[in-house]
This record gives structure tokens, C-alpha cells and sequence, in this order.
């Protein structure tokens, strides 16, 4: 089968994670593979396998208003659909709204399966009116529309058009690839680490952990924070540490390649997401035997935490709550050591091939 993932680009973020595990799969799988993107192939971080084609439509402008937006996006539509053409796909998967609009309205008329993609709850993230009404009356061109949790499903089939809908989480690939730069954590034996990881953005609100971290951290000396990304809220962040001051003891490590590395050191997750889609940070964290912390936030943590049994999950945006978790395991050696037993087992039920026999049948495999 000839398969073609489109997507805005490959670069960090965890959609694009998932775009390069489903082409690597299929592609190795026999199929012809192409991951087809809006960006230059240059901003293409993740590696992939010889047998995956890369092409892009080498259309990344940005708007300076209403018209020259649609003008873009015309034109967008029309490179999707002579790449699909000249590609000669038979499926075309696409990654998130924009991408599932356009990917709609290219494919009129053409013979390919075609297979959208939601990769964060919709209800939390917001997107401006007019890509709103696109998503809300055009998903009924694209043939199905996969979301990563049933509550999200339940809102695409409440809030759009779409035909047929289907459930598939993200997968986890163990061990999780490594990729520049490699940043070493440290290691000391007497000393216990605090891992977040995701982009500096106001949706990851890692000021949250700060907040919580701060008012127990007298009473816990031998406990430190590295947070993994990068993003606009870095300064901001960094202030709040300095007023707390806390330099010594909260890093913002920046952007990580080798984010298993930090993950098999860590002793505790924490996850304080106002929204997540299904978060990879959180099971792969899971993966790693980590004890887990996250808001209850859509969608994703309460399809992924048994609270108490596998993880803590703690009201979204309640840091107080937040912080009577943060001191329940760091106090307890005992229930962090159970957490992190339990959470291994996502593993096995998040296996890739588990979740590619699904993907498989959504495109007629």
C-alpha cells in the first residue's frame, strides 16, 4: 500500500513523534511510506528509517492578515493535492486540525482513503473562528477522524460533521530514540530529582510545579527540579525561580534529546498541563518505572492514571492539591517505589505493534 502522512512539520513535539513512529512502522512494514509536510525538510528533526520518503510542499509563510491567509492556504491545498496525485496515495493520514481541514478539502474527488487526525482535546484548545467552522462542516469529506481519548471522540461526533470516528492512543517505542543535543543529567547518589517535561508554554504551566515545589522545599533538601523544553515562557519561568529563590534547585534545562536518559534518573514526574491531547511525556515517563503526577486535565491522564494505583491525579489547576501529592511521595519512599512498579505495566498495553494493528484497520490494512 502507498501511504502518506501529512503533517505541518517533523520537528519536536509530540505529534511529529508519533507521525515518525507510524511512518518508521509502516515503512519497514513493505508499505511505501512518505511523510509529506508545509515545512522545509531542513526543519525535520526526528530520524527515520532509508525507506521513508520525505517531501515537502515547502509552503511555510506566514500570513499578514485575513487575505493573504486564505491566499496561502489556496495555495497549501492546491500542492497537497498534486502531491497526493503525483505520490499516487492510497491513504493520506493527517495531523491536526489545519492539516485535517486542508487535507478535506484537497482530496475532493480523489480515490484516496483519507484519515484525520486530533491530537489534542478541542474543547481546550482554542482556534480562531473561521478554522473552528472549517473543522466543524468540513471533517465529513476526510473518510475517518481518529482522536487519541473517547472524550475527544465524543466531542468530534457532538461538534462537527464527521462520518465515522475511532479511538487509537499513542503508542509507546521503547527505548525512546535519542537524538541532538544530548544533554547528561546529573547523578547523585544522595540526591532525589523531580523531572517535567514539554514545551515553556502557558498550556504546560510548569509555574504551577514551581509554586508547589516552593512551599515544601525546606522540608525536603535533597530534592530537585529539571525541567526538559524550551518556549516562550522561559523568562518568566526563570524569574519565579529566582524569587523563589530556588536557582540551586530548579533547572530549566532547555531543549533534550536524549530525554530517556533523564527519565531513568528521575524518581518523580510531574505533569501540570491546563490541557494535554494523550500526553507521550507522561507514559513514556510511565515506561521508564517513574512515579507519575499529573493534573487531571483533557483529556488523557484520567485514561492513563489509576489514581493510587499507578499515579497521582490531582485537580487541574489546584495547587494546593498539587502540592499535598508532590509531599505524599516525596515523603514516602514506600508509595513512590509502588507508583513506579505499577505505571511499568503501561508498557504492554500501549505496546506499538498493540497500537498499530488498530491504526492498520483504520486505514483498511
Amino acid at each position: 500500500m502507498n501511504i502518506v502522512i501529512f503533517i505541518h512539520s517533523l520537528n519536536f513535539g509530540g505529534a511529529e513523534r508519533v507521525a515518525a513512529h507510524m511512518a518508521s512502522y509502516w515503512a519497514q512494514a513493505g508499505h511505501i511510506t512518505t511523510v509529506l509536510t508545509i515545512a522545509p525538510m531542513d526543519k525535520n528533526q526526528y530520524k527515520l528509517p532509508k525507506e521513508v520518503r520525505i517531501r515537502s510542499i515547502n509552503h511555510e509563510i506566514k500570513s499578514t492578515g485575513i487575505i493573504s491567509a486564505a491566499q496561502n492556504n489556496l495555495v497549501r491545498i492546491w500542492k497537497i493535492r498534486n502531491s497526493i496525485k503525483e505520490l499516487d496515495a492510497d491513504v493520506v493520514v493527517s495531523m491536526m486540525t489545519p492539516a485535517n481541514v486542508m487535507l478535506g478539502i484537497a482530496s475532493i474527488g480523489l480515490p484516496a482513503w483519507t484519515v484525520g487526525s486530533e491530537r489534542i482535546h478541542p474543547e481546550s484548545h482554542k482556534i480562531n473562528r473561521l478554522w473552528y467552522s472549517f473543522r466543524k462542516y468540513c471533517y465529513f469529506l476526510l473518510d475517518t477522524i481518529v482522536t487519541q481519548t473517547t472524550e475527544t471522540e465524543t466531542w468530534i461526533r457532538e461538534n462537527t460533521n464527521a462520518k465515522l470516528t475511532l479511538v487509537i492512543p499513542n503508542p509507546i517505542v521503547m527505548p525512546v530514540p535519542s537524538q541532538n543535543p544530548i544533554i547528561k543529567p546529573p547523578i547523585e547518589s544522595n540526591k532525589k530529582l523531580i523531572v517535567g517535561v514539554g514545551r515553556l508554554t502557558p498550556q504546560k504551566q510548569f509555574d504551577h510545579l514551581i509554586k508547589a515545589f516552593s512551599t515544601i522545599q525546606n522540608q525536603y533538601s535533597h530534592w530537585n527540579i529539571a525541567i526538559l523544553g524550551e518556549g516562550e515562557d522561559h523568562h518568566a519561568l526563570n524569574e519565579l525561580i529566582i524569587e523563589s529563590q530556588l536557582s540551586d534547585r530548579i533547572q530549566l534545562v532547555g531543549r533534550v534529546g536524549n530525554i530517556a536518559d533523564w527519565l531513568n534518573v528521575a524518581d518523580l514526574f510531574v505533569m501540570t498541563s491546563s490541557a494535554e491531547g494523550f500526553p507521550n511525556a507522561l507514559i513514556e515517563a510511565m515506561a521508564h518505572q517513574t512515579a507519575v503526577i499529573s493534573y487531571n486535565c483533557p483529556t488523557g491522564p484520567a485514561e492513563i492514571i489509576e489514581h493510587g494505583f499507578n499515579g497521582l491525579l490531582v485537580e487541574t489547576n489546584n495547587i494546593e492539591e498539587l502540592t499535598s501529592a508532590l509531599n505524599k511521595i516525596m515523603s514516602s519512599p514506600t508509595l513512590g517505589s509502588l507508583l513506579a512498579e505499577n505505571a511499568l505495566k503501561i508498557k504492554d498495553r500501549l505496546e506499538l505493534n498493540k497500537i498499530m494493528k488498530v491504526w492498520n484497520q483504520a486505514i483498511g490494512l
